[in-house]
């Protein structure tokens, strides 16, 4: 074996040169990873958009007059439709309404506004429509607006109206 126990060089420090030295370890000032392609279309799509992770919902099923099922692909839940109220006389025809702008995988987006017992209470629109369907409703004539989660009953006073209580009188 090793006869001569006297102290040989170092190879550390030789081992740290060649690693610092290393192209892959410059910096781009030094035109390391300048040269990558790779490196430059990751940095690209950072920078110019990554494909997001959230998707829109897509409609399963309307299951009544202001309730839906909806789907992101991983789930599926309930939702209710808010800021409205309907007659029962009404229901039948909103729910028509519904299923006619809704065919099943429209494409929707939510504004959540709480939730009861378990179903979502939200704001629905189709992705390629700017109202949401609870208005849609009530400029049809088949529901009437009702206070949203969080909103006071003032706000559905007609703005003509200065003061909701006098209006009353």
């Amino acid at each position: 074996m090793w006869r001569d126990h006297g102290q040989r060089p170092s190879v550390l420090p030789q081992l740290r040169e060649q690693a610092l030295n290393h192209p892959r370890a410059a910096g781009p000032a030094q035109g390391g990873w300048q040269n990558n392609w790779i490196a430059g279309a990751l940095m690209a799509l950072l920078v110019f958009g990554w494909p997001s992770g959230a998707s829109a919902a897509e409609v399963q099923q309307v299951r009544g007059a202001d309730l839906l099922q909806l789907g992101d692909g991983n789930r599926s839940y309930s939702v209710e439709l808010v800021c409205l109220q309907m007659k029962p006389d009404q229901r039948p025809a909103a729910e028509a309404w519904l299923r006619e702008r809704l065919p099943r995988r429209t494409r929707v987006n939510l504004r959540p506004m709480g939730q009861r017992q378990g179903v979502l209470l939200a704001r629905v629109n189709r992705l390629d429509s700017e109202s949401d369907l609870s208005t849609g409703l009530i400029d049809a004539g088949l529901a009437q607006a009702a206070p949203c989660p969080g909103e006071p009953i003032a706000a559905l006073v007609a703005p003509e109206l200065d003061d909701p209580i006098e209006s009353a009188r």
